[in-house]
């Protein structure tokens, strides 16, 4: 039986590639909080969920207590994770549902989505980034990649994944605007501090932290690559000693700021702030625009206070 956790939990729910890591970098320093140990646990996603990153421990298996294991003991009544897959697997809401009733916790979930053509954009870099997407292919070749089935592996579901609607529906019937929150990524980006305070006033905890000279760094953005050999060993040796280390707390606490410091070197600066000058003119943009162009609309249908800055 899973061991009763404390008042509140908050989770970040989705989507990748639209600020989650940022978000989940503000929050977990407040002092009423206590994060996870690592960003994405995986805990409540399917075992067949197409995502290798993660190494998923559902809580039914054994009787182990997994989540709370990836919690350092804290005196804090709130614990935060972010594993932005959960909105897409298809067992998550069930698990959270029965989660919350076992544990008798105030369940509060975040979603944060994009402009998803900018979204797709971004998670093309970042999946040559991982080495999940050869460097020869274009943005145009990936697009004719992908499917309608999401549970393909997230190469080919990159563009399914930008219909947030689809996967938000059966939250907004289950969960009251108490317990989900709706978060626009252009306004994380431009106005961090009134967000994360929003944010706060929502959880129910002082947003003071950051009303002086917090410094609200982007986590995680956009890499451009050029596959040199010193980036090929610095991916293959990630890859290799991923679940070692994260099995590991006080080694990965150790290792994570060398591996950001060492990315940075490797990789070229942020996706966002050098998009190709006829990005907005070419016929992919036209293309996923055309594909995404009833998302703002069903989106507001869920979410009728919901402000879109890329609706048009």
């Amino acid at each position: 039986m899973v061991t009763k956790l404390k008042k509140n939990v908050i989770i970040i729910i989705g989507s990748n590639r639209c600020g989650t890591t940022s978000l989940y970098n503000y929050l977990k320093v407040h002092p009423n909080i206590t994060a996870s140990r690592i960003k994405m646990t995986g805990y409540f996603l399917d075992k067949n969920y197409p995502k290798a990153d993660y190494r998923i421990a559902h809580y039914y298996d054994d009787g182990k207590d997994f989540f709370k294991s990836y919690f350092n003991q804290s005196n804090s009544n709130t614990f935060l994770e972010a594993s932005p897959d959960y909105m897409y697997s298809k067992g998550t809401l069930k698990r959270l549902i029965d989660f919350k009733k076992e544990n008798k916790v105030n369940l509060k979930l975040i979603v944060l989505i994009r402009d998803p053509r900018e979204r797709f954009y971004s998670l093309f870099y970042h999946l040559k980034k991982l080495d999940r997407l050869d460097e020869t292919i274009s943005l145009e070749e990936f697009l004719n990649l992908q499917t309608n089935n999401y549970e393909d592996d997230l190469v080919k579901s990159s563009l399914e994944m930008g219909f947030y609607h689809k996967y938000l529906g059966k939250y907004v019937e289950t969960f009251t605007a108490d317990e989900l929150f709706i978060c626009p990524f252009e306004k994380l980006a431009l106005e961090p501090k009134a967000t994360v305070s929003d944010l706060c006033k929502w959880i129910g905890i002082s947003p003071t932290i950051y009303e002086s000279d917090f410094n609200f760094v982007k986590h995680n953005q956009g890499l451009r690559q050029t596959k040199t050999k010193a980036q090929k060993n610095y991916i293959y040796w990630r890859k290799k000693m991923f679940s070692f280390i994260m099995e590991r707390p006080w080694l990965f606490n150790i290792i994570k700021p060398i591996a950001k410091l060492v990315s940075n070197k490797l990789f070229n600066p942020n996706v966002d702030n050098i998009k190709d000058n006829n990005w907005k003119s070419s016929q992919t943009y036209l293309l996923l625009s055309k594909k995404y162009e009833d998302e703002a609309v069903q989106l507001g249908k869920l979410f009728p206070t919901l402000k879109l800055m890329w609706h048009e």
